[in-house]
């Protein structure tokens, strides 16, 4: 059984969703920062305090 992690760290990342007024540009940040380091693990639906938020519009 897979466990999420209770908290974001050098290669976790947690994004609630796209964000259309600044056009996901908090989500691109994350991967871009992923990335540039050894790699990791963006979780979306999932708030900056660690609790789950859900998508309202997955597609």
């Amino acid at each position: 059984m897979l466990t999420m992690p209770r908290a974001e760290g050098l290669v976790v990342a947690f994004s609630s969703d796209w964000n259309a007024k600044d056009e996901g540009y908090s989500v691109i940040r994350d991967v871009a920062a992923l990335a540039n380091t050894v790699g990791g693990d963006l979780y979306v639906g999932i708030g900056r305090d660690g609790h789950v938020v859900g998508v309202d519009d997955p597609d």
